[in-house]
């Protein structure tokens, strides 16, 4: 994948060659995007009308637009038009009731007539998805107007980023750790973006596993993907550690026996209060994210602090949803068959007061 485009609140980067890269020659607007991804971070509230997450429309040179909306009953709805021929999309989640964070995903590949759209809240995990037939395809010139022209394309208040990418995001699980983590194995400390499959990693409690899988995905360094830094020696950490909102992270104190009447709770990074903040990056707005895949469903102690890996229950129980994760390539042989160990998982409010009760 290549982001091209990210749209916040203070305002808008477009690259033809990609974010942080410079444009090797000018921009051809006419050029089509034969597979993309629309990427949004908003923002959703109870509404007894419909709602337009995003609206763009231009007349020139030719009729073209793009709405994604939601309306009372959840049912998520994403129009396009181009000159008289017009898609549609809908989508039924639980997106209704109560105001969340949701990221919503709309990707195409033209040449294979393929559209998916889907629904995530990271605060739950509940996850919405559907594909569909023949989207038409985005130009350079509407995807630029999208990320950067506010009179033609409008996104609802509230929204944390717009971002579109060259190529198909995958949904389901997604790596959460830097790419220069440090992964103890027997012969010693390796760094994620070093690890292959085969080898042998430490895991917590002193037991072994062997990686079946290691990869990443550049993402928007915004909202639910922008990193942080988690500071020694909050929550055990020997050492800082970097790492994105949605890396679950294994906790055992007496806190959380009182609270939760279990000895290990893992909760999101991004919810965690105590000695955790943005990360700065740079001037780069995008971020690479690692993650591995064990044979059996494991923790790896990252600098002290119980990290979980890539958690592959949904995609081993779901083929449809596999078919469209980061992990579809993998033999269905390579992934972990034993069930996860039961490790309650905190929702965000949860864990804030797991915070608030270690402090006071």
């Amino acid at each position: 994948m290549n982001w091209l485009g990210l749209r916040d609140p203070t305002g808008g980067v477009f690259s033809p060659a990609g974010l942080g890269q410079p444009a090797p020659c000018p921009a051809q607007p006419d050029e089509l995007l034969a597979t993309g991804t629309l990427l949004l971070d908003c923002n959703i509230m109870p509404s007894l009308t419909e709602q337009t997450l995003l609206s763009y429309q231009a007349m020139d040179p030719w009729r073209t637009a793009l709405t994604v909306a939601l309306d009372p009953k959840g049912t998520l709805i994403v129009t396009q038009a181009q000159g008289e021929d017009t898609r549609r999309y809908t989508l039924a989640t639980g997106l209704m009731g109560r105001a969340m964070m949701t990221t919503i995903v709309f990707a195409w590949d033209a040449p294979h007539r393929r559209a998916r759209l889907s629904a995530e809240v990271p605060d739950t995990g509940a996850l919405w998805f559907t594909t569909g037939h023949g989207p038409l395809p985005l130009s350079l010139r509407d995807a630029t107007r999208i990320v950067m022209d506010r009179h033609r394309c409008h996104v609802m208040p509230g929204t944390g980023f717009a971002a579109i990418a060259e190529g198909m995001m995958p949904i389901g699980p997604l790596p959460s750790l830097d790419a220069a983590t440090l992964i103890p194995t027997p012969q010693g400390d390796v760094a994620l973006d070093s690890l292959r499959p085969g080898q042998i990693v430490r895991t917590v409690g002193g037991g072994t596993a062997q990686v079946r899988w290691t990869g990443g995905l550049t993402l928007p360094a915004r909202g639910r993907f922008a990193p942080l830094h988690l500071r020694a020696p909050f929550y055990g950490a020997q050492r800082d550690i970097h790492l994105a909102p949605c890396q679950q992270v294994h906790l055992r104190s007496s806190e959380v026996e009182y609270l939760f009447a279990t000895h290990t709770v893992a909760a999101r990074a991004g919810d965690l209060l105590d000695g955790i903040g943005p990360r700065a990056i740079g001037p780069a707005p995008t971020i690479h994210y690692r993650q591995l895949v064990l044979d059996r469903p494991a923790a790896v102690s990252v600098h002290g602090v119980a990290c979980a890996t890539l958690d592959t229950t949904a995609v081993v129980a779901d083929p449809a949803l596999r078919a469209q994760s980061i992990l579809r390539d993998v033999p269905m042989e390579l992934m972990p068959q034993t069930a996860p160990r039961d490790v309650q998982r905190l929702q965000g409010f949860e864990t804030r007061s797991l915070c608030e009760l270690r402090v006071a």
